[in-house]
Formats: C-alpha cells, structure tokens, sequence
C-alpha cells in the first residue's frame, strides 16, 4: 500500500515522530510494526518499526532515534508529500495475547511505543483493564510521550511507574520517582499479584534480555506469560 509523508515532530531530543497518511483505510492490532520501504535519490531503503499511534485513526505514526544510518538519515531528510510502501501490519505483541490477567509492561527508552498504541485504543474503546508500566530511561529528559501517557493512564486508569537510571545525586534529591533498573523489589512493590500477572517487554536487546532474566529467575514468571519485542537499532 502507498503512503504520503505528512509530517515529524521531536519528542525528546534526537528521538522523533514521523507521521504517515496511508491511500487507504490501514486496519492493525495495536502493537503490531510495519515496513515503511521507499526510494531517495534512486536508493531504496527499507526499514520496520512498531506503529506508536491506535488503530482506526486516519493517519499512522512511528517514532524512533535518528541515528547516523542510512536509513534514519535518509528518512530525517524526507519532504512533506514523498510517497513511501507501507506493507501488511505484522507481530503478535499485542492485547489479543491475554484477555483475562492483569497486565504488566517492562519499557525501555523508545520501546514504549507498542503501549501507547495500546493505551490509544483502550482510551478509544472506553476500555479499562489493570494495566502498570514499568518505563526505565536513563534521564527525566528522555522520557518519551510523558504528557501523552499520563492522559492515557488517567483515560484508562493505568499506572505508570518511572524509573531513572542515570541520575547524580543532585537530580535524584529533585526526582519523586523511582531510581535504578527495573528489579524485583521495584516489581513487588508496585505490584500485589505478580505471579497472576501477564507482562509485556519491549526496549533495547540487553534490556529485554535482562528483564526476560529478571522475570523467569528471580520472580518466577513462567515464560508463557511473557510476550517479547526487540527494538535492536532503534
């Protein structure tokens, strides 16, 4: 399917939106990614990324860190009206993994996209579920689409819970959120049932990794009750 670049807007700094109108209506599962292929000074150039906007709305959006690929360099230089080929939505990190349990997300950074797609259509639906996000970033200034979820979570009586990792001792006396990496105690903290839970992780390789080892080895979460998204160079 064709799609015409609309717009982008920076989120955080070094980390941006891009937003897509598609020739016709896109139906997806929030959650889901998509390839957004298309040719620049006769390079072709082909990339997915998760779609961070909720399904039914007329245009779709992504979000993600320009880097110093090809390809992110390629795409921070689009002009409004280039025609990109949008392919079929893919991917199972998704609501339709658990309809019944309490639902947990472990975020890193930029994989906090699939939630506000999912968070989106909640908020759509009138749907509310008993929903916490762990999201982990390294600064209060990298914290992508703060305002926008806290409206979500209000909409849809989620919980967020952040957490820094990168803080001097100043900072820390400033912030009123939690410090240091997503644990155990941090978990059972925040959270009453944890072995009733259904979790969700997505962000970088080693912090999926580590979260994947947190559940199953230190909390005992079975590995069927975890769904996975990878956001390698991203």
């Amino acid at each position: 399917m064709k799609a015409t670049f609309l717009s982008k807007k920076e989120e955080v700094p070094g980390i941006k939106t891009f937003m897509f109108k598609p020739s016709e209506p896109y139906e997806y599962i929030a959650g889901q990614f998509a390839f957004f292929n298309f040719e620049l000074n006769e390079k072709s150039f082909k990339k997915h990324f998760t779609i961070s906007n909720g399904p039914g709305q007329e245009n779709i959006e992504f979000t993600t860190i320009i880097s110093e690929s090809k390809y992110k360099q390629a795409l921070d230089s689009l002009e409004v009206g280039h025609e990109i080929e949008l392919s079929e939505p893919m991917g199972e990190f998704t609501l339709e993994k658990n309809k019944e349990k309490p639902l947990a997300f472990l975020q890193g950074g930029i994989g906090i996209t699939p939630v506000k797609s999912m968070l989106e259509f909640l908020a759509d639906k009138g749907v509310k579920r008993d929903i916490i996000i762990f999201y982990s970033n390294r600064t209060e200034e990298r914290i992508v689409f703060r305002e926008e979820l806290d409206e979500l979570a209000e909409k849809t009586s989620a919980k967020i819970v952040h957490t820094l990792t990168k803080l001097d001792e100043k900072e820390k006396k400033n912030w009123a959120g939690e410090t240091g990496y997503i644990n155990k105690e941090m978990i059972e903290n925040h959270l009453a049932n944890v072995t009733k839970t259904f979790f969700y992780i997505a962000g970088p390789p080693k912090f999926v990794e580590a979260m994947q080892k947190l559940l199953t080895k230190d909390v005992d979460i079975l590995t069927k009750d975890v769904a996975v998204e990878n956001f390698a160079g991203y």
